[in-house]
């Protein structure tokens, strides 16, 4: 497994505000377009301290995940983010309801994750950007050879390369390049 370096910080917080607890999941990524991504979990600190209760644990462990936080690491982060959060509701003296706002800050310097979160970002922004074809544009889409014209949306990205709305997302989920001039569109 490759050095890969994360920044972690768990804070709890007991709080009257809110009739559960929950978590704020918040993954930093310094150098990636969508940079900031939070999310906010909530659970019941009598099943947190189940033993066998594992929902909590699968919902944190999918998001860090899918987010592409090495699947060893996640497991251990996750592991490490319930006994912290156990340890703090046990601290409570048997008074399981009190409320909780916990804190679990990520910062991953992975430079090997992949991009998916970018190719999100891109096909939300194709999505906005689609358009019915013109009747300037006699080209044919360069992914599935079909001509541009027709009922189909299209797209053009920033290298002025234009394709079927379908087939650029399509493409887009397996490469990260334009088809045609092979630029790095994310």
């Amino acid at each position: 497994m490759d050095n890969i370096l994360y920044a972690l910080l768990y804070e709890a917080i007991i709080t009257a505000i809110q009739p559960t607890s929950q978590l704020l999941l918040k993954i930093d990524r310094p150098h990636r377009q969508e940079s900031n991504i939070s999310y906010t979990i909530p659970f019941s600190n009598d099943h947190l301290l189940q033993p066998n209760n594992t929902q909590f644990k699968n919902i944190v462990d999918f998001y860090l995940t899918f987010h592409e936080i090495d699947e060893t690491v996640s497991g251990m982060l996750v592991t490490n983010l319930i006994n912290f959060i156990q340890d703090v509701i046990l601290s409570f003296g048997g008074d399981n309801h009190q409320s909780l706002n916990v804190y679990f800050e990520i910062e991953d310097h992975n430079p090997n994750a992949s991009r998916r979160l970018d190719v999100e970002v891109v096909i939300q922004d194709l999505e906005i950007t689609q358009r019915k074809a013109t009747g300037e544009e006699d080209s044919e889409c360069a992914i599935c050879l079909e001509d541009l014209q027709g009922p189909e949306n299209i797209n053009t990205l920033f290298c002025n390369h234009k394709f079927h709305h379908e087939c650029i997302v399509t493409w887009l989920h397996h490469k990260t390049t334009c088809p045609n001039c092979r630029i790095l569109i994310v």
